[in-house]
C-alpha cells in the first residue's frame, strides 16, 4: 500500500517559543518555511478532535487574521463537500463575510 509522509520541524528559542517551522512532504522535494500550523484529526474512540495549533513569534496580527479567515473558508468548503449540507455552508459563508468586516473595522 502506498504511503505519504509529512514532517514538521519546529525550531524553539531558549524560552521554548517557536522561531521557525519547516514543512516537508513526500510529494514535494522542496521544504517550505511556514509561520503557522493548524493540524487536526478525529479520534474515533474518544469521539473528539485532536488539534495542534502553533505559530512563530514573528507572525504578525494581520497575517494571523488572513490565516484564520482562509482556514475557516477551507473548513467550510470541505464541510459542504463532505456532507452536502448547503444550509450550513451558506450560514458559515455569511458568518465569514461578517467576520472579515469586523477584522477590517478593528484596524489591527
Amino acid at each position: 500500500m502506498p504511503k505519504k509522509d509529512i514532517q514538521f520541524q519546529i525550531t524553539l528559542d531558549n524560552e521554548l517559543i517557536p522561531e521557525g517551522i519547516i514543512w516537508e512532504n513526500s510529494d514535494d522535494a522542496k521544504a517550505r518555511q511556514v509561520k503557522s500550523l493548524f493540524v487536526s484529526g478525529w479520534d474515533e474512540k474518544e469521539n473528539s478532535s485532536l488539534t495542534f495549533n502553533i505559530w512563530t513569534k514573528d507572525m504578525r496580527v494581520d497575517e494571523m487574521h488572513h490565516l484564520y479567515v482562509q482556514t475557516l473558508i477551507s473548513l467550510t468548503d470541505g464541510f459542504q463537500k463532505a456532507t452536502g449540507n448547503e444550509f450550513v455552508h451558506e450560514d458559515m459563508r455569511t458568518f465569514l463575510q461578517n467576520f472579515e468586516k469586523k477584522i477590517a473595522a478593528s484596524g489591527l
